[in-house]
């Protein structure tokens, strides 16, 4: 996670985070780091893509504490875009770079889990387009990012 959260300080002007599962300790860790603050003040859109802060299915075990990382998120800058049943986990950075794997970004603290937890970091436009394309869909996506 170190490296992911480097690499998006040096965002130039888009980071989406998906994050099916929020928590308020992790999000104010998240925006707490510099890197993090000087990406939203030099003006890098970041969208955290989540599910919606409801119970039930497709939604979340805790929905008021979802609720409130949602509004620090919020008030922080960050849109923040709810999906119902989210599963996926994924950090793109400028449509270039694409983390993946079974962390929740912005959920999890990750200092030794069993089974481990892991990212896996590429750096590739084609493999983020293939991903935008065919598991995200590229309609959604660019909704996203707009406004």
């Amino acid at each position: 996670m170190v490296c992911f959260l480097r690499i998006l300080g040096s965002a130039k002007a888009v980071a989406v985070i998906f994050s099916p599962y929020l928590n308020t300790k992790r999000v104010k860790l998240f925006l707490s780091i510099k890197g993090v603050r000087d990406a939203l003040s030099r003006g890098v859109r970041m969208v955290v893509v989540t599910r919606p802060a409801r119970g039930g299915r497709g939604g979340v075990s805790n929905p008021k504490e979802h609720g409130d990382a949602i509004r620090l998120l919020r008030d922080a800058g960050v849109k923040v875009v709810e999906v119902d049943a989210l599963h996926f986990k994924a950090v793109i950075i400028d449509n270039e770079v694409i983390y993946l794997g079974s962390i929740n970004p912005l959920s999890v603290v990750t200092y030794k889990e069993i089974p481990a937890d892991y990212m896996i970091w590429f750096e590739s436009e084609a493999l983020v387009d293939e991903i935008v394309e065919n598991a995200i869909g590229r309609e959604a996506y660019e909704n996203w990012l707009a406004s």
